[in-house]
């Protein structure tokens, strides 16, 4: 992803903020047997499929992942509600109830 705006303040946005739009510039689906292999030195060599959202990598397995989301192929956005331009940091996206 790739940073599509300015950074936005919200007041009374506690710990959510800032938000910024993002635009999705690659999105492909790499099974994990295909990267299973990698681990995170920084993260008790815990393979890279087990990471939590935000794990810190070494440069050079960064580089190695994405390689790996290069060389697979390209899928195309589901079609959602939600835009490809999303607002990070913004929890009302995650708590949209259904009306119906």
């Amino acid at each position: 992803a790739m940073m599509a705006g300015d950074i936005e303040e919200e007041e009374g946005g506690g710990d959510w903020t800032p938000t910024f739009k993002v635009e999705w510039v690659h999105l492909c689906e790499l099974p994990f047997y295909c990267i299973s292999s990698l681990l995170n030195p920084l993260d008790d060599g815990v393979q890279v499929i087990r990471s939590r959202d935000g794990q810190e990598l070494p440069n050079e397995l960064g580089k190695l992942l994405l390689l790996h989301m290069q060389r697979a192929d390209s899928v195309a956005l589901p079609e959602t509600e939600v835009s490809p331009n999303l607002t990070l940091g913004n929890p009302n996206l995650l708590d949209k109830e259904d009306d119906g």
